[in-house]
């Protein structure tokens, strides 16, 4: 694989990368809990894919007159998908809270709804018997 190639295959990743972040955080939005974690496992692998990409990438760096080029493209690419990760955690980290905050808010009517005191049951007796 040439350097030109590498680096096409490295934009390639951090595309399809930004397009799971994409499709985590509208699964997220509609409350898809299954789908947030098959893209979360999808996007774990994809940046274990872009991460040795990037090492090759780095590593062959001197092969091309265009690696300057090349290598500001990517950049820019990694940026982008850097700002989606981060935006995709604030997301997360707000859904998060949100739950927190509704499992509280049960919890205490659930408490306040035991500590009620039930008037007394009347006594039944069997005068038949």
């Amino acid at each position: 694989m040439s350097f030109e190639e590498l680096a096409a295959a490295l934009q390639e990743r951090l595309c399809f990368y930004n397009t799971v972040l994409d499709m985590m955080e509208n699964a997220v939005m509609t409350g898809n809990t299954e789908a947030v974690a098959a893209y979360s496992l999808l996007e774990s692998r994809t940046a274990e894919e872009i991460a040795a990409h990037r090492k090759c990438f780095a590593a062959r760096r001197s092969e091309s007159p265009r690696a300057g080029e090349l290598t500001r493209t990517i950049e820019a690419a990694l940026e982008d998908a850097r700002q989606a990760s981060r935006r995709l955690q604030a997301l997360l980290a707000r859904e998060k809270e949100a739950v927190a905050a509704q499992l509280q808010a049960v919890r205490t009517k659930n408490a306040a709804s035991s500590q009620q005191e039930n008037p007394p049951l009347p006594l039944v007796i069997d005068t038949e018997a």
